[in-house]
């Protein structure tokens, strides 16, 4: 089930200690890591591909952290 960017805060906001997990990880890490956080916590399971993520999502994780996916 892909999913995409209305989806609620609720859902793909990150609590405290989510953030400091992923302020943890080196900054070229951070977006794929809260990725993989967030859709396991919501989903049970890790994204079997790419396609599951809608872009918009990936998009506001990195307006979050200020950088890029390639």
């Amino acid at each position: 089930m892909p999913v995409n960017v209305d989806d609620s805060q609720y859902l793909w906001g990150l609590s405290r200690a989510e953030h400091a997990a992923v302020a943890a990880k080196s900054m070229a890490n951070r977006v794929s890591f809260a990725l993989l956080l967030k859709y396991f916590r919501i989903y049970g399971r890790f994204p079997r591909s790419l396609s599951d993520l809608d872009r918009g999502v990936i998009a506001a994780l990195e307006l979050v952290y200020e950088i890029g996916v390639a």
